[in-house]
C-alpha cells in the first residue's frame, strides 16, 4: 500500500511532468529548494500544509488530490471542465451539452444517423447565435 507522503509526491510529480516543468522550475515557483521538491515527490518528506498549498497552486491542482482515501474519485480533467463551465454563459452551455450528447450518441450510430445529428447540432448552434 502506498503511504500518504508517497501518494502526494506521486500526484505532484505526475502533474509537474504534465505541465512540462522541471523540479527546479517548480521549486522556483514555490520558493523552496529543488532538492526539497525531489524529497516530496519521492515520499521521503511530507510537505508542510503551506508548502503543499503553494505546490497545488503552482501546479494548478485541486486540494482534493491530497485526499488519500478518495483519490480514485478525483479527476483533474473533469475539474478543469467544471471550472470552464462555471464561467460559461447559458448559450455556450447549451452548445457544450449538445456536443457531449452528440459524441456519446455517435459511438453506436450508422454514418447516416451521424450526419443527421451533425445537421441538427449545426442548426441548433445557428439558432442560438
Amino acid at each position: 500500500m502506498v503511504e500518504i507522503s508517497e501518494h502526494i509526491g506521486q500526484k505532484f510529480k505526475e502533474q509537474r511532468r504534465r505541465l512540462g516543468l522541471s523540479q527546479f522550475e517548480l521549486a522556483e515557483l514555490v520558493g523552496i529548494h529543488e532538492k526539497q521538491v525531489y524529497r516530496i515527490e519521492t515520499g521521503i518528506n511530507t510537505p508542510s500544509m503551506i508548502t503543499a498549498i503553494k505546490i497545488l497552486h503552482a501546479l494548478k491542482m485541486d486540494i482534493r488530490v491530497l485526499d488519500y482515501e478518495n483519490c480514485e474519485n478525483f479527476n483533474p480533467i473533469k475539474d478543469e471542465i467544471y471550472s470552464l463551465l462555471a464561467k460559461s454563459p447559458t448559450e455556450e452551455l447549451i452548445l457544450i451539452k449538445n456536443l457531449i450528447q452528440t459524441i456519446q450518441n455517435t459511438k453506436h450510430l450508422s454514418t447516416k444517423e451521424k450526419e443527421k445529428i451533425e445537421h441538427q447540432t449545426q442548426k441548433s448552434q445557428s439558432e442560438i447565435l
